[in-house]
């Protein structure tokens, strides 16, 4: 299995973006796609480009339009079937549900995709590349991961907290991180960025 990494940044295209700007700024990820769509399944010989998952990052969603627009995109150039992979509620889970949680849920998804029993590759967006790593790791008896794409995944951790503004409970979210909480057994049982987060001053908790 293959793994692309590139820091991209928001991949979500704005809808002020015209498709020759959304092309280039989604250039990258185009290519690394259309790449590992290529890799062919041994087995079967001549057969269709590997179909591919999207999993996004926090605080978005699979219904939002520059996510669509991005997974469509990327179907269309690299030639095989995308899928956005939704977890639970979008983007309040993606935020309040545990990682392991989530990728779990994304391995009982895939599981049951009839599109991807002989193989897919995966594209993972800022939070979603741990998740995608989550799903390489432990998704027992799953279809086979090829390749994965990471775009803006935090692999090495951050050190500070990202912007939560999916619900009012965001803010106290916020302030129970900022404060160190992040260590805590209970922050590590409800906040997603605590599987990641990486705050130099206080490593030792």
């Amino acid at each position: 299995m293959a793994l692309l990494f590139f820091s991209f940044h928001d991949p979500k295209p704005s809808p002020s973006l015209t498709r020759p700007m959304m092309l280039l700024l989604l250039l990258p990820a185009i290519v690394a796609v259309a790449a590992a769509a290529a890799a062919r399944i041994p087995s079967i010989g001549a057969s269709p480009p590997l179909p591919f998952i999207v999993l996004h990052g926090i605080s978005d969603e699979c219904k939002h339009s520059g996510l669509t627009q991005f997974t469509q995109l990327l179907s269309e150039f690299s030639g095989a079937s995308g899928f956005c992979i939704e977890i639970g509620n979008g983007a309040s889970d993606s935020w309040f549900m545990p990682l392991t949680k989530q990728a779990e849920n994304v391995c009982e998804q895939v599981k049951a995709l009839p599109e991807l029993q002989a193989g897919y590759n995966i594209v993972g967006l800022s939070q979603g590349n741990v998740i995608g790593r989550g799903v390489i790791e432990w998704c027992d008896e799953g279809p086979q991961v090829f390749n994965m794409v990471s775009l803006g995944g935090p692999h090495a951790g951050i050190a500070s907290v990202p912007l939560c503004t999916v619900l009012s409970i965001c803010a106290l979210a916020d302030v129970i991180m900022e404060m160190g909480g992040i260590y805590s057994t209970f922050a590590q049982n409800h906040f997603a960025p605590s599987g990641y987060m990486k705050i130099p001053t206080i490593l030792q908790r």
